[in-house]
């Protein structure tokens, strides 16, 4: 018998040898790919702001909410007042709160040492869900909320104490990002209904009086429920197969680049269905609906981004799944092992070899690893992160002037310093432009959605009076500001509040998506051009060309007064039928260039061209246009 107990004790001391090692080698992959990402800085700027008297802005002149994370921000305030090195504190929280969800996830599974191995073997085998356990985002505090919830969730107890538990970390959830409660919503739904009375709704709302008070909070402060970024990238004018679309390429991209964390999700939401675990149902459900929302939205163009939380969700679900149903052992040769052998047969390396894809979804910390990477960290460096766009800020901060149009608002913003108003193209923390449609790109990027910038607007905010050439946004402007910069607690703000929220200001959102304000036909061009060879037509807004019939030409011929990057738009019908950007880094004047037409184009028969510049702050002038067979 004694022989027998030392065996056990020998066999059990290994085990907690093997889960150290494992946990020892989660944490070594994590210290290695530890990283911040762009889009974090835009937090940063707030955080710094606020601790320096600010307030929880962007642009310090501006009451704009251009997070989607409160939750995550106020988390960085009492680090970053401890710790003065806005970067060391991104790195801290993000590793802190990524081993603490592994340490609920450890504390709350029942399968002992094998499930343990189990999880962290996926967890590591996984590039996005070790890429996003930093990076500066939100996803290390939903997955410990996360773990948090399914540990409640499987409890067999049911309470009036367990529901405040359970909509108390989904109120969390909503706090930390508003998206992932369609992970725990089914389960808390189920569970109010299933404990429905008068007492018990009061014990959900008390439960979810974090998020209710910073709703409240928000629409006070900022103005408005959400945050301008939902605004900036729902906002579009794409059409809803177009965001399919582009979900869908979300998937793929992740099927080739992350195949374990896609397995890891289909086996964590078919496995209880085809065991008939009930409990689990509502678990599968909320993955299944965020699933879906991914592809609605379009994805995003973070590569794996959106399928950390699922991915977790997954894995805590597969480690309580009854050890009667499967074993331990069954899981990993069902799906640890062709997990691993997917990822090292057609999983993407450390380093990719491409950083973006055609469909413009990128590897985020391969790209900006060089230049944030914790393995790099120089704490003597003049600038660190070490990335051009950073170097692009302390330029902004040396300049003379205080407003600055940007497409890159997180290293750029941070260091330009709160002084500098940027103006971000992208809408992202502009509440003007997030409240207009996206102008059109031919190869447009999710999450990327530049706005035109209105006839006026940088005028306007440079001199502070309203310059804004459209009457529409000139209305729409003049609320804005009253909302984001006015007195907090005036009757006016109140009352611009109520109508920003709830009126229509009948912005013309299709001049906006394909910025057009000049309409002719072709033969008017040709005669201009007849008449005047050394003038040009202005096209600084767009100008629509009508085709009075198609002749089955294969080309245009363009020359522009300026290098600039354009787009060209062939409609038939009201219908895109082809589209392209141009880029013209010619410095020589007239630039030229021709463009080759599909062959398909005749069975389209297009009856007008769009022809406008990306670039807002230079006139461009047309030249010539001529339709010709190449």
């Amino acid at each position: 018998m004694r022989t027998y107990d030392a065996i056990y004790t020998s066999l059990k001391a290994i085990s907690y040898l093997l889960v150290a090692g494992v946990v020892g080698f989660f944490l070594y992959r994590l210290l290695g790919t530890a990283w911040l990402s762009d889009d974090a800085y835009i937090t940063y700027r707030t955080v710094d702001n606020a601790l320096n008297g600010y307030g929880l802005r962007y642009n310090p002149g501006e009451r704009v909410q251009t997070f989607t994370h409160p939750l995550w921000m106020l988390l960085h305030l009492p680090v970053r007042v401890l710790l003065p090195n806005m970067y060391l504190t991104g790195i801290l929280v993000a590793l802190g709160t990524s081993l603490a969800a592994l340490g609920v996830a450890i504390i709350r599974q029942p399968r002992g040492q094998a499930g343990l191995i189990f999880l962290l073997m996926l967890g590591v085998a996984s590039p996005a869900f070790l890429d996003y356990s930093t990076s500066g985002l939100e996803n290390p505090l939903t997955h410990l909320l996360l773990a948090i919830f399914v540990g409640q969730w499987l409890d067999r107890e049911r309470s009036r104490r367990r529901l405040f538990r359970l909509a108390l970390i989904a109120g969390l959830l909503l706090l930390n990002r508003m998206d992932t409660i369609l992970l725990v919503g089914p389960a808390l739904a189920l569970e109010c209904w299933q404990m429905r009375s008068w007492r018990h709704l009061r014990t959900v709302l008390l439960g979810l009086a974090p998020f209710l008070l910073w709703e409240i909070f928000a629409l006070l402060y900022y103005g408005f429920p959400f945050p301008n970024t939902a605004y900036a990238k729902l906002n579009v004018g794409f059409s809803r197969l177009e965001m399919l679309t582009q979900g869908g390429w979300y998937f793929y991209n992740a099927l080739r680049s992350d195949p374990v964390a896609l397995l890891g999700i289909g086996a964590g939401l078919i496995l209880p269905l085809g065991l008939r675990w009930r409990r689990a149902y509502p678990l599968v459900g909320g993955g299944a609906l965020y699933l879906l929302y991914i592809v609605w939205i379009g994805g995003d163009f973070m590569s794996g981004r959106f399928f950390t939380a699922p991915f977790f969700l997954a894995l805590l679900v597969l480690l309580r799944l009854d050890r009667k149903r499967v074993s331990t052992t069954g899981l990993f040769l069902g799906i640890g092992g062709p997990a691993l052998l997917l990822f090292y047969l057609v999983g993407r390396p450390d380093l990719p070899q491409g950083l973006i894809d055609d469909h413009g979804i990128a590897n985020e910390r391969a790209y900006y690893f060089s230049g944030t990477g914790l393995r790099y960290y120089d704490p003597d460096a003049e600038l660190w992160p070490n990335f051009r766009w950073g170097e692009t800020g302390r330029r902004l901060k040396e300049s003379a002037d205080s407003i600055h149009l940007s497409q890159n608002m997180g290293f750029a913003g941070y260091f330009a310093g709160p002084q500098k108003h940027l103006v971000d193209r992208l809408a992202l923390t502009d509440p003007l432009l997030a409240r207009i449609p996206n102008r059109y790109m031919p190869d447009w990027r999710p999450g990327h959605f530049e706005r035109m910038l209105p006839p006026g607007y940088l005028a306007t905010l440079k001199s502070g009076t309203n310059q804004l050439a459209d009457p529409a946004l000139e209305e729409l402007y003049d609320d804005l500001k009253r909302v984001t910069q006015g007195p907090l607690w005036s009757g006016e703000r109140l009352q611009a509040i109520f109508k920003l929220n709830f009126k229509d200001y009948g912005v013309d959102r299709a001049h906006y998506f394909l910025p057009v304000t000049q309409e002719i036909d072709l033969s008017t061009v040709a005669a201009y051009q007849a008449e005047r060879p050394h003038r040009t037509l202005a096209v600084d807004a767009g100008v629509r060309i009508a085709l009075e019939k198609w002749d089955g030409w294969n080309a245009i011929q363009l020359a522009v007064s300026s290098p600039e990057r354009y787009v060209v738009v062939l409609r038939s019908r009201g219908q895109i039928v082809f589209s392209q950007e141009i880029i013209l880094d010619e410095k020589a004047t007239p630039v030229r260039t021709t463009l080759e037409l599909p062959p398909q184009l005749a069975d389209r028969a297009p009856d007008e061209i769009l022809l406008y510049p990306l670039t807002h702050w230079r006139s461009a002038g047309l030249f010539e246009l001529k339709m010709v067979h190449f």
